[in-house]
């Protein structure tokens, strides 16, 4: 369960079932009754990313929330900081080696993380959650992974 106001996820998520009026009264004994709003998402446990970013915008904590390592490239992350990333294969090639040692070289482990960045797209797309920043993102992400699976594989033979 998921506390979040009606008006951010309203802004942003396209295909969102309506919303029930919200009317909170307290009652007499000083409590207060909040509308739930049950729905079903591909991934639940992605919702979570969605709904960091949502409210923070931070596109380093979506990176850190897939499961990605600490880096200097990652910290105080922009859009253009990802547009960058993405025009450019050598960083891309880079930080693939970085996520490749983070894990080991364990395809297991970047199969998991594929995994993640999967689940999250499902989820933007169940939502018709339009961010930009987000959809270009969970692209990097996906680069980056691409390549650190293809370093962990040739590794292994």
């Amino acid at each position: 369960m998921f506390a979040v106001h009606a008006l951010t996820l309203a802004a942003n998520c396209a295909r969102l079932p309506a919303l029930p009026p919200s009317n909170p009264t307290p009652s007499a004994n000083g409590n207060l009754t909040l509308p739930v709003l049950p729905f079903t998402l591909p991934s639940p446990a992605a919702f979570h990313v969605v709904h960091q970013y949502l409210y923070t915008h931070r596109l380093d904590a979506v990176m850190t929330s897939l499961g990605f390592p600490a880096s200097a490239f990652q910290q105080n992350l922009t859009h253009q900081n990802v547009l960058s990333a993405l025009q450019s294969p050598d960083t891309v090639h880079q930080l693939a080696v970085l996520l490749c040692q983070h894990t080991g070289g364990n395809l297991g482990k970047l199969t998991g993380l594929t995994a993640r960045v999967k689940d999250l797209w499902q989820d933007m797309v169940s939502l018709g959650l339009y961010e930009i920043e987000l959809w270009d993102t969970l692209d990097l992400a996906w680069e980056i992974l691409l390549g650190a699976l293809n370093l962990a594989a040739a590794n292994q033979q």
